[in-house]
């Protein structure tokens, strides 16, 4: 195993609140007056991503994230900022979009690696992150920096941030007991094809349970949205019958959501009720929107810990994923 700050995942579940209410004080290195943007883009990828798909939810101008080689042109405009986010800077992905876009207002975010190398040289506004972090395990460092380099660009302030870091202090300690809805939740998983499905509002939510699963659990998962499935994947949930029976369908539902979409939910479980062993219903907890995204996130955080224990699995191995860049090197 690399050298991280914790020996164990659960340690990381446990510190995420307090990364939300810390990272506040990550300000830029080599800050500059860009004036107003009339838009944001978000370049990154796996766990170094995820916070621009969750900051994006929240923003009062067009927020866009890309996780590619580039930026379409079309998403290049003069006035708006580029962030790059890659824990270790050295992804390649992210530092092809920056040499594509390094005249733009920029601002990155990194621990060190080639971003932080290209930031100090070029005098480019630096967010440096704590070193120590399986990327996906920085996301609280990541999603709190950001937010204080944006904050008059978002639908929440800074107190709202550290109420919800205590919400999650409880959320955290409650989820990772072995007698938890997480722990109930892993449960029913192990060992069973698992789709998870709900609407727009929620959807960084669930790309981060699916994430968490395959990279901590080394298991597979599904996710799609609702009413899109209704237009399509509903029919498919057919064959083939010997997997499809074995599975397990969790719908998230939540006040934030169209009640269209609400009606939707308990039409499609009814639907498919047949075709998968069982379906469960999830509804976030909290008392606003940004306490309920993340407390979806922090329940599939332990989900996914517990998946690891339950499959022997050591949820920092991601061995594929660096095989592939060192091939990705040799090419």
């Amino acid at each position: 195993m690399k050298k991280y700050k914790f020996n164990n995942m659960e340690d990381f579940i446990k510190e995420f609140p307090f990364q939300i209410e810390k990272g506040i004080d990550l300000k830029p290195i080599n800050l500059k007056d860009y004036g107003k943007f009339d838009g944001i883009v978000l370049c990154g990828m796996g766990g170094s991503g995820i916070s621009g798909e969750v900051l994006k939810m929240f923003s009062k101008i067009p927020f866009f994230v890309f996780k590619d080689y580039r930026v379409p042109e079309e998403y290049i405009k003069e006035n708006f900022l580029y962030i790059f986010v890659s824990y270790s800077g050295n992804t390649e992905e992210t530092i092809e979009c920056f040499e594509n876009l390094k005249d733009n207002k920029i601002l990155i975010v990194t621990s060190g690696g080639k971003l932080k190398e290209i930031a100090e040289e070029k005098n480019i506004p630096l967010i440096l992150l704590p070193e120590g972090y399986p990327p996906r395990c920085a996301f609280g460092w990541i999603f709190s920096s950001i937010y204080s380099y944006l904050e008059e660009y978002l639908k929440f302030n800074k107190k709202d941030l550290k109420e919800t870091a205590k919400f999650l202090n409880k959320k955290v300690s409650e989820y990772l007991k072995e007698n938890s809805k997480a722990f109930d939740i892993s449960a029913k998983i192990y060992k069973r094809i698992f789709f998870l499905y709900t609407s727009y509002e929620y959807f960084p939510s669930i790309l981060r349970w699916k994430t968490q699963i395959n990279e901590n659990g080394k298991s597979f998962c599904h996710i799609d949205l609702i009413p899109e499935m209704n237009h399509n994947e509903i029919v498919g949930l057919f064959h083939p019958e010997d997997i499809l029976d074995s599975g397990y369908v969790i719908f998230i539902k939540g006040p934030d959501m169209h009640k269209r979409n609400l009606i939707r939910i308990e039409e499609t479980a009814k639907l498919i009720e047949d075709t998968f062993v069982k379906i469960d219903f999830i509804e976030p907890e909290g008392k606003n929107y940004l306490e309920r995204i993340f407390d979806l996130i922090v329940l599939g955080d332990c989900i996914s810990y517990f998946l690891a224990r339950f499959y022997k699995e050591d949820p920092f191995e991601i061995k594929r994923i660096d095989i592939l860049k060192e091939r990705m090197k040799e090419r």
